[in-house]
Parts: C-alpha cells; structure tokens; sequence
C-alpha cells in the first residue's frame, strides 16, 4: 500500500507539472496572439493615417499614425515580457522589431516629404510598392510568429494528453486490483460463513452487512470518479469556448475596423467637398448619413469588443455635460429612416424642459439606439414607436422608449434579458439578432447607476424606460432659485 501511495503520489505530481505547462503554453500563446494582433492592427492604423493625410492634406488623419508611434514602444514591451527565455522566439521578435522601425521610419520619411511641401515626390515614394512589399513581410513573419507558437501549444498539450492516458492507464490497473481484492475478500468470507453459521448465528448478519457496506462504497467510489469526469470535460470545454471567444474577436477586430476606417475616411472626404463640389447637396447629406453610421458602427464593434471589459467592471466612463433634447434627436435621426422602411412611425413626444445630464454620451446614445432599434425592428408596418423623457419624484431622470409591437411574457422578458438570449425561435428566425442589445444597455445603464425598467405583454407592445439617478441631473443655480 505505501508503495502504491508513492506511485500515486508521482503520476499526480507529473500531472500537475504537464497540466501547469500546458496551461503556460495557452496563456502564453493566446498573450503573444493577441499583442501581434494589435502590433500589426497598429501599424496598419498609421500606415492608413498616412494615406488619409497624402489624399487629403489635413492633419487629423494623422492620429491613427500618431497614435500608433505613442502606443508600439509599450506594446513592443509587453510582447517582450512574454519571451522569456525562448532564444528563438526572441530572435524572431527582434527581427519583427526590426522591420517595424523601418516601416515606421519609412512613413515619417513620406509624411516629412509631404508636409515640406514635396507632395509629388512623397506620393512618388508611396507608389514605389516598398511599402507595401515591408507591410506583406511584415505580415508574413507575425502569422509565422504566430504558428510557432500554435506548433508549441500543440507539442505541450499532446504531452499533457500523454501523461493523462498513463494516470487513466494507472488508475484502471488499480482499480481492477481493487476489484479482485474485494472479490477474493467476499469468497473468503463467505467461505468463513459457512464455517461459522454453526457457531455463531448472528454473526453471519453482521457479515452480510459488511458486504453490502463494500458494496455501497464502491458505488460511491464509481459515481465520484464519473462525477470527476464530467467536471473535467466540463473544464476543458470551458478553456475552449474561451479561447475560441478572444480568437473571434480579436479576427473581427482587425477584419471590421479596417473597412470602417476607409468608409469614414472616403465618406467625409464627400461631405466636405474636398476634391470640388459633388454636383447635388443631397448626395453630401447622404455622405454625411454614410459617415454618422459608419462611426457608430466602429462604436457598436468596440463595445462588443469592450463586453468582458464590462462585466469585470474595467470600462471607465467620459463624463461630460450633455442635453437631453440633443441625446435623443441625434439617436432618432439615426433610425429615422429605418422606421420609414419598416413603415413604422416614430415619435418624440413634447416634454418639459429637463437639465442637462452629467455622464457618458457614447454609452448613453448607444442605450437609447438599441432601444430604438428592438422597438422599431419588432414592431409591424403600421405601428409606433414613441420616445419620451421626464424627471421623477426624487429628481431622476427617465427616457421610455414605448412600441406597439408583438410585446413579450414575462418569461421572455427574462431571456431578453439574458446575454444571446432569444425569446422564440420563430421569432428569432424572422428577426436577426446578436441578443447583446438589452443585456448590454442594462449593463451600461447600471454604469451610470441606473437601471432599464421593462413593462410588456404579448400582443399589446413593450415599455422600456432608462432610469437615471438624480446626482446624474445638473440643476442650474437659475433653476433652483425659481
């Protein structure tokens, strides 16, 4: 027995060495990742920057590039605490490194040109391709970074794989041996019985009863061995999920904000006319619309993006002083046309006048377009949608976003609640959605530390008011003395 302890003992100590080694491998895979990720968003950012300011001239679209000069030296630290002692790695970052400062040196060389006058000769520069062949490279040997790492993980998890069969191998050895030893126990004992019911009769009865202990203990023993099965299975599905999870978004991260940058970037170059008037006012106008939804698009995505940050508390709010009246006729607007397409009216009812409000305005607006956007999107052509504000008894504020639309149960109104949550699957069939929109606006809302009220009925249309607290109201000293 002590020696099958120690045995024990060892496989479990191996165990937790290659499970900590391999848990290592995944921190250290998924960290190098996701700074690779975001070195090669960066550089892509300012080499966009300075396309933006060789098309247009102006230098407001040099903050994608100077914001990459601020923030490459921290993230280039970062990836650096992630090496260790891995000479080869090491050395692959310090090329990486290398091919960053000349495509950076390169910019500033183009951007010098341009902003000494030399527009021709830096666009000359730019036209050559080294630029974009020193992009390609430099792509090319972050994903190879990137594989190198996926090939270590692989090599560490198939270790761990291999030490779990051996403990698994161990463990159904031992516990065949423990079978074998109760069967042979219960043959002696019963053949002891046989001797002894002519003794003592009342022994046999407590030897039945020992029998049937062993019996329960072993099924004891079976049931939590199953039950440590599952929680591992359920460990590692996790451990999946989660790494699948910071893989997806970090891929649309980078496949979503390059797109976006170009669309605001080309649509604000129409509204302003930079290169001589469109022709109509109304193609402006309609730029104008592209830009605004553009940017809010690139907002939405970085709140996704943001939800774990949420959830952990980490997001920090940008207070500022913002009207009431403004919040909700810039949210409108925005789903404006919507509401037309879908035939369904929307309305801002008449209210008092209400003080300004002291929070975040991107967060608040974004609270308000979801809000928007579930009432119109469930409600059918013909119905209505009206947006009212009012402060309460105690001073706080209340924006209701109130449908005619389907409405929900109480029950649905739980799994609306719920992130991804879908409250029918008819319903979800014909309305596409993410499901983040009321668990993301409830969470922004207590933020702020309000809450979102929701009053519904199946049929008769849904009431969803934002609640506000009344520290969040700025009363006017004017106001106060009337």
């Amino acid at each position: 027995m002590p020696l099958i302890g120690i045995m024990i003992g060892l496989l479990l100590t191996q165990q937790t060495v290659r499970n900590e080694a391999a848990n290592n491998a995944v921190v250290r895979a998924s960290a190098i990742r996701n700074q690779l990720d975001q070195l090669l968003i960066l550089v892509d950012d300012a080499d966009s920057g300075e396309r933006g300011y060789l098309l247009t001239g102006q230098t407001r679209f040099l903050a994608p590039y100077d914001n990459a000069v601020q923030q490459l030296p921290a993230l280039n630290k970062r990836l650096e605490n992630y090496i260790g002692g891995d000479s080869h790695l090491r050395g692959q970052i310090d090329q990486l490194k290398k091919d960053e400062n000349r495509k950076l040196q390169r910019l500033a060389e183009i951007l010098a040109l341009a902003k000494s006058g030399q527009h021709d000769a830096a666009v000359a520069r730019v036209k050559t391709g080294q630029g974009l062949e020193a992009m390609t490279l430099f792509r090319q040997l972050t994903a190879g970074i990137q594989i190198d790492e996926i090939t270590e993980l692989r090599t560490q998890m198939a270790l761990r794989t291999e030490s779990l069969q051996r403990t698994d191998l161990f463990i159904a050895a031992l516990g065949a041996s423990l079978v074998l030893f109760v069967i042979f126990s219960i043959i002696a004992m019963l053949v002891n019985l046989r001797e002894r019911e002519r003794i003592i009769a009342q022994k046999s009865l407590a030897e039945g009863e020992s029998i049937a202990l062993t019996g329960q203990l072993k099924n004891e023993k079976a049931r939590l061995l199953a039950l440590v099965g599952e929680l591992n299975r359920a460990k590692q599905s996790a451990d999946d999920a989660n790494r699948a999870k910071s893989e997806f978004l970090a891929s649309m991260s980078h496949e979503l904000r390059t797109p976006l940058n170009a669309i605001l970037g080309f649509s604000e170059v129409i509204k302003e006319e930079l290169f001589g008037p469109v022709g109509l006012a109304k193609y402006v106008d309609y730029a104008q619309d592209v830009h605004n939804s553009g940017q809010h698009l690139l907002d939405l995505i970085n709140d996704i993006l943001d939800l774990s940050k949420i959830d952990a508390g980490k997001v920090e709010l940008r207070e500022e002083e913002i009207s009431v009246a403004g919040l909700i006729a810039d949210s409108a607007s925005l789903v404006r046309e919507r509401a037309q397409k879908s035939g369904v009216g929307l309305e801002i009812l008449p209210a008092a006048e209400l003080p300004p409000l002291t929070a975040d305005k991107r967060l608040l607006k974004q609270i308000l377009l979801n809000l928007l956007s579930n009432a119109i999107k469930f409600t059918p052509a013909g119905g209505r949608v009206t947006v009212n504000a009012a402060l309460d008894r105690q001073g706080g504020l209340r924006i209701t976003v109130a449908d005619t639309g389907i409405g929900m149960s109480p029950s649905d109104i739980a799994k609306a609640m719920s992130p991804y949550g879908q409250i029918d699957s008819r319903i979800s069939r014909k309305h596409q959605g993410t499901g983040l929109g009321l668990p993301i606006s409830r969470s922004l809302a207590h933020m702020h530390g309000g809450e979102l009220e929701v009053e519904s009925k199946r049929g008769k249309g849904t009431r969803i008011t934002l609640v506000l607290p009344p520290q969040r109201c700025v009363m006017r000293a004017d106001a106060l003395a009337g």
